[in-house]
Order: C-alpha cells, then structure tokens, then sequence
C-alpha cells in the first residue's frame, strides 16, 4: 500500500514543477504577442469601422513605453487616454499607479494585462484615433430606429424614434442625435437625394449609463409630399458615433409650390437658355415639376415651348433655368 505522505510530497513536487515551467519555460516557447503589434492591427480595423471602438487584452511589459508617432501615418494622428481610477495616474502627473500617461506618450510601470480599445472617426481626410488604456469607454450606438411607413401631413410632422444605447462600460456624461433629410427625387431618369435643410433636426440625448438604453421621439418639418430619407447620427462626449437611416413617405400636404414666370430666352454659353422662377418650393425639382406643369404661355415664354423634356439646370429651391431649342432664341 502507498505511503500517503509519499504521495504527498510527491503532488506538492509535480505542483512546483508545474508552476515553474508555466512561469519561466513555456514563455521562451510561447511569447506574449507584441503589443504594438497588437495596437497597430486594431488601429487599421477602427479605420474602417469608424466611430466605434475595437477593443482587446494587451499585455504590456514593466518599463514599456510608446508614444504617438510610433503609430501615426501620413493619414493617421493617434492620441492616448488612460481612463481608469484604480490603474492610471493623473494626466501628465508621474505616480505609484501601473500607468502614466499624456496625450501623446504612456508608460508601463508594472507588467499588466490591460483591457485596450481603439477609435477613430475621420476630420478634414485624415484619421484622428485615440487609444484608451484600462476600461472600455463609453460607445453611443442606434440599436433601433423606426418611423411609419407613410404620413399624413394633414395630422401633423412626421416623427421618428431612435433607441440609444451605451456599449461601453463608462458613463456617457453628454450626447446628440442628429437627423438630416433628403428628398428622394426623379431627375434626368435617376433618382437623386436633396438635402432639405430646414428638415434638420437636432435633439439632446444627456446623460446615458453603461448598458442602459434610452428612445429619442425626433420631429421632422416636412410640408411636402413625396418620399424621403432621414440619416440620424448619434454621438456622444468619449462616446463615438454611430449613424442609422429610415425611409418613409409623406402624403397629404397642400402644395405650395407655384409656378410664376421665366425670363426671355437668350443665348449663354453655346446654349439657349431661359431662367425660370417659383415661390414656396422646398426643392428644386419641386419647381421643375411646376414649372412643366404651368404651360409655356402663363410663363411668358414663346408659344409652343415645351419644357417637359427639356434639360434644366436647378439654381435654389425656386430658380431654374431650362435649355431649350436654339429657334427660341431667335
């Protein structure tokens, strides 16, 4: 029969040996990953998922140090951020924590596994990323947004309602919504969107904790019939940006929209040209329609012009100008 304190020792000894190999032999077989290495591939993927955060675990050794240049680009500006109470010293502040840290350059004063994300958004052609070091930040995102399929302009404005959510694992301390609008119009044979600015709609979103959620009611001014795109973007304070797109249809408003006249033909630029004129239209296609629909005559061009197939040229919301056949020119 076994000796019991044999097999005692003998588990302790396996124990040890264990313990060594996996603290100083399996690391010359099994290297950490390089941490720049690490952050550089992190960096390309938020370049192509901008606004959101590409998060993982970098080990860094004791006495590491980077700085920003190391990872910008002709392209790229990158800055730090060490966000963590518990880990990180006071920006620009030298201390005991594991983390010091500016702008620009961080240093490691002890070896750590350390929760890493990546984020950037695009300014002016150039990537602007910053990297934050202990905690996830804050991360805005649309997690629904909805709105009818088609409106009744005669019962009120078209509304739209947009679910917020923080991803992160940070408090979101401010944030926006923001909606702009097109009109999506046939033009030439293509359907084209034109921004309506005075459809533009911005409203607050506040304060917003990690994990939780929140629905925004957003109200658009629209007076017009036809279909239309509304592009909401969420963003937020350290918080990113996320953007959603919801179509619908408006019926049911009056028209507004009047034709009134256009100037006598006269020849520009190789063409014969008639500038035409409209009141109260919220686009320019609008008063195109307008115009063709108002007969040659009632605008003062010469009998018999048809501007129904004619190329146009849309100026502003009522101002349009009309190729027409060189004859008209005289």
């Amino acid at each position: 029969m076994p000796n019991p304190f044999k097999l005692l020792v003998m588990a302790i000894a396996a124990v040890l040996l264990l313990m060594v190999f996996f603290a100083f032999i399996a690391p010359l077989f099994f290297p950490k990953p390089d941490p720049a290495e690490q952050i550089s591939l992190m960096l390309l993927n938020a370049e192509t998922l901008l606004g959101k955060g590409s998060s993982n675990t970098v080990y860094f050794n004791s006495g590491s140090a980077f700085q920003g240049i190391s990872f910008d680009s002709p392209v790229r500006s990158v800055n730090f951020s060490c966000n963590s109470a518990t880990m990180c010293c006071p920006k620009g502040a030298k201390c005991s924590a594991a983390v010091e840290w500016d702008d620009r350059k961080i240093i490691f004063n002890e070896a750590r596994a350390i929760e890493t994300t990546v984020r950037c958004e695009q300014q002016y052609g150039i990537f602007t990323c910053k990297i934050y070091f202990g905690e996830k930040p804050a991360q805005i995102e649309i997690s629904g947004a909805r709105a009818e399929n088609e409106f009744d302009l005669s019962n009120g404005n078209p509304k739209i309602f947009a679910i917020l959510k923080n991803s992160g694992s940070q408090e979101m301390l401010q944030g926006t919504i923001d909606a702009k609008v097109m009109q999506l119009v046939s033009s030439n044979g293509r359907e084209e969107e034109i921004p309506i600015a005075s459809a533009a709609k911005t409203e607050t979103i506040g304060s917003l904790d990690s994990g939780k959620e929140k629905e925004i009611e957003i109200e658009l001014s629209v007076r017009e019939e036809g279909k239309y795109k509304a592009v909401l973007t969420a963003s937020g304070l350290e918080a990113g940006f996320d953007e959603k797109s919801v179509s619908f249809t408006a019926k049911g408003a009056a028209d507004e929209c009047i034709a009134n006249s256009c100037d006598a033909p006269a020849a520009a630029t190789g063409k014969c040209i008639a500038r035409c004129y409209c009141s109260n239209c919220l686009v320019g296609s609008r008063c195109v329609q307008a115009l063709r629909g108002a007969g040659s005559t009632g605008l003062g061009l010469p009998a018999g012009t048809d501007l129904s197939t004619a190329e146009n040229y849309i100026l502003g919301s009522d101002i349009v100008e009309f190729v027409l056949p060189d004859s008209a020119c005289g």
